[in-house]
Order: structure tokens, then sequence, then C-alpha cells
């Protein structure tokens, strides 16, 4: 049985051209430059803030809820209002190019998300 405390659960998932993968405190340079373009705080505000305060969300909140998120998933207990944000990476080169928001807002099988890119927002449900 894993704690919340002292788990650190991984989640990858394999594409043709991109990898979506969990959050890592070394996404923080990326996540923070994305946050601060105009084309994303205009759907998101407050998201660009100082990188301190980016790493304090990542370090404290954004990580720590993913393992929450994967460690209810793996005891099927239902996930509620709990949100795994996850990078999408290029296979070839390593980088860090989107964030992914998965939201089970709508039920149990439907998803809101968001993914912010570097050069547009795109939303669906």
């Amino acid at each position: 049985m894993h704690s919340e405390e002292d788990s650190t659960y991984s989640l990858s998932i394999e594409c043709k051209d991109i990898i979506l993968r969990e959050y890592l405190l070394e996404d923080l340079d990326k996540i923070h430059e994305l946050t601060w373009r105009p084309e994303i705080y205009e759907f998101l505000p407050g998201r660009n803030v100082e990188k301190e305060v980016r790493l304090d969300w990542l370090k404290n909140y954004e990580i720590p809820e993913n393992n929450q998120f994967l460690r209810r998933v793996e005891e099927g207990v239902r996930v509620e209002d709990l949100r795994l944000k996850l990078g999408i990476v290029l296979k070839e080169t390593g980088k860090f190019i989107k964030k992914f928001l998965a939201n089970p807002t709508f039920g149990v099988h439907e998803y809101k998300y968001i993914i912010l890119t570097n050069s547009n927002l795109k939303r669906g449900v």
C-alpha cells in the first residue's frame, strides 16, 4: 500500500512522436516560459507568476496532486476534483513542448482538457 507522503508514482504514455509524462522539477523553466506567453495567460489569468512561486506550486501542489490522482486510480477510488497534469515531450529531442491537464469534472469517462502550446491555446471536452 502506498502512502501519499512517501510515494512517487510514474506515468508515461508513449505515442508515435511524443511522450506524455508527469511533471518533473526540471520542467520548471519551460512551464514558466509557457505560462508567460500572452496567448496563454489571456485564458489562464494568475498563472503567469514569478519563477519562485511556480517552483513552489510545482513542488508542493502539482506534483503531489499528480501522485494523489494516480494513487486513487491504482486503488480504484474516484479521483473527485483532482487533476492530472502532464508534460508533452518530443520523443526525438526530449524537449518539453506543451502542458496537458486532465480534469474529470463531467463524469467518469469525460475529460476536460487544456493543451498549452508554444503558439496557441486549444480547449476541448
